[in-house]
C-alpha cells in the first residue's frame, strides 16, 4: 500500500509538472509574439492561436488540481501558480481589453460627416488599420461584403496606377480613395513631382510597395515619413467637393480618437 501511494505521488507531480511546462512553453511563445504585433498582421493570429492554446493547457491544469482527489498538500503550489499566471497574463490582458475598446461603429462619426457609409484609415508603414464594425447580418451582411469587395478593387486600381487620389462612383455610392505622408502629426509633400509608378505587377496584398512609394518621393528622409491612406464609401449625391474637403478632417477626427 506504501508503494502504491508514493507512485500515485510521483505520478500526480509529473502530470502537474508537464502541464505546467505546456503553459510556460505558451506562454514564452505569446511573449515572443507580443513583441512584433505592431510589425504584421500575421503576428496577431498567431498570437490568438496560441492564446487559445494557453486557455486549453491552463483549464487542463485546474481540472487535475480542482477535480481529481490527490494526496498531499498543494495549496503553496496552487498560490505558486496562481501568481505566476497572473503575472504572466497581465500584458495580454492590457492588449485585449485595448482591442475590445477599439471596436465601435459609424454612428460616432455620422453627425459630423453626413452622407458617410463605411470608411478606413490605415498606417501603411506601421501595419494598423481602423475600421468601424458594421454590426451587419443576413442579406444586410452579403450587401456590406459586396461593397466593400468594390472598394478593395477600386483601391488596388488606384495603387497599381501610382495615384495619390481618386473618386468613382458606383450604383448609388460614390467611392473615394486619399494617399498621404506624415513626419510625425505634420503633413509632408512629396520631395519630387515625377509620379511613383510600381516597377513590376503586385499581389493583392500590396507587399513592399508603399516602402518603395515612400523612399521614391522622400529619398534620404525615408527613414521619418509614414505613409497613409483614407478609403470612404459616401451616399452617391455627396459631391465630390464635399468628401475631399472632409476627407482630411475625417482623418484627424479618427487620428486623435484612436492616438494614431
Amino acid at each position: 500500500a506504501v508503494v502504491s501511494t508514493q507512485s500515485t505521488g510521483e505520478s500526480v507531480d509529473s502530470q502537474l509538472s508537464a502541464q505546467w511546462g505546456r503553459v510556460l512553453d505558451n506562454w514564452k511563445h505569446i511573449s515572443d509574439i507580443a513583441q512584433n504585433l505592431g510589425r504584421e498582421n500575421r503576428y496577431l493570429y498567431e498570437f490568438e492561436r496560441i492564446s487559445s492554446n494557453l486557455i486549453t493547457d491552463l483549464r487542463r491544469l485546474f481540472y487535475s488540481i480542482y477535480c481529481n482527489e490527490w494526496d498531499g498538500e498543494i495549496h503553496e503550489d496552487i498560490a505558486q501558480i496562481y501568481q505566476s499566471v497572473s503575472l504572466g497574463l497581465r500584458d495580454s490582458s492590457a492588449f485585449l481589453l485595448v482591442k475590445a475598446q477599439r471596436n465601435f461603429t459609424l454612428g460616432n462619426y455620422l453627425s459630423d460627416f453626413p452622407g458617410i457609409v463605411h470608411f478606413l484609415v490605415i498606417n501603411r508603414t506601421q501595419n494598423k488599420i481602423i475600421v468601424p464594425s458594421l454590426g451587419a447580418q443576413g442579406k444586410s451582411a452579403r450587401y456590406c461584403h459586396k461593397i466593400i469587395q468594390t472598394l478593395a478593387r477600386f483601391h488596388r486600381k488606384m495603387v497599381h496606377k501610382g495615384y495619390l487620389g481618386g473618386f468613382m462612383r458606383k450604383s448609388d455610392l460614390l467611392f473615394s480613395y486619399k494617399l498621404w505622408f506624415q513626419n510625425g502629426s505634420k503633413v509632408v509633400s512629396p520631395d519630387t513631382d515625377i509620379q511613383f509608378t510600381p516597377v513590376q505587377p503586385r499581389s493583392k496584398l500590396l507587399c513592399g510597395l508603399y516602402s518603395d512609394m515612400v523612399r521614391h518621393y522622400f529619398g534620404a528622409r525615408a527613414q521619418l515619413v509614414e505613409c497613409y491612406e483614407l478609403l470612404t464609401i459616401h451616399i452617391g449625391e455627396v459631391p465630390f467637393e464635399y468628401v475631399n474637403d472632409s476627407a482630411t478632417r475625417l482623418m484627424h477626427v479618427v487620428c486623435s480618437d484612436f492616438n494614431t
